[in-house]
Formats: C-alpha cells, sequence, structure tokens
C-alpha cells in the first residue's frame, strides 16, 4: 500500500470529515496525496456532502500548505487535541451548495 484516505460520514448531516490521510514517504512527490484528496472529495460529493472537514497539526506546515492550496480555509482550532497536546488547526472546503450552509454549525473547543 503506497497510500490511502478515510473519510467519515454522519447520517443527517451535510458535512463529511476527512478523518486521515497518508502518504508512504518513499511515495511523496508523486502526486499520491493530491489524487487520494481529489477521490475524498469526489467520494463526499457523490454523497451530496456539502463540506469536507479536517484537522491538521499546526506545526505541520507542509500539510497545512497542501490543503490551502487545494481551496481549504482555516475555521478554528482545538487546543491540545493530539496525545502530545499539540493543538490542531481546522479547516474546510465548500463542495456543494450555499457557502453559509455551516456558518451555524462553527464551534470549537478552545477557541
Amino acid at each position: 500500500m503506497h497510500g490511502y484516505s478515510l473519510v467519515l460520514f454522519r447520517k443527517g448531516s451535510s458535512v463529511a470529515r476527512l478523518y486521515s490521510i497518508a502518504v508512504d514517504g518513499e511515495r511523496r512527490s508523486e502526486g499520491l496525496g493530491r489524487r487520494l484528496l481529489a477521490d475524498a472529495e469526489a467520494l463526499a460529493i457523490r454523497r451530496k456532502q456539502r463540506v469536507l472537514r479536517l484537522e491538521v497539526r499546526e506545526d505541520n506546515l507542509p500539510a497545512i500548505r497542501f490543503y490551502e492550496r487545494r481551496g481549504y480555509r482555516l475555521i478554528g482550532r482545538y487546543d491540545r487535541y493530539y496525545a502530545d497536546r499539540t493543538d490542531a488547526l481546522r479547516y474546510e472546503k465548500q463542495l456543494l451548495g450555499d457557502r453559509s450552509a455551516t456558518a451555524g454549525s462553527r464551534r470549537q473547543r478552545g477557541a
């Protein structure tokens, strides 16, 4: 296996969550991460999800740049989110419909 992505869906919600995405270190720079993310977004769209959200370590600058270049925008943070107490930045990308569709659902821990 060279990489994977895991997308979570919740019944009754129009927001999907990119729970995890990973590429084998030896396969980086081959575009696999871009393809995995595009496939995750396409799956969410097929399932009629309006938004794809994710969390990323605030110290993972390459991943942050990766998501931002692909249209993800910062919507908040979770303090001490990871086991080592590093904060997580929350990102989302609008996939379908009205950009204000999630405006009322932006509560965050530690924001």
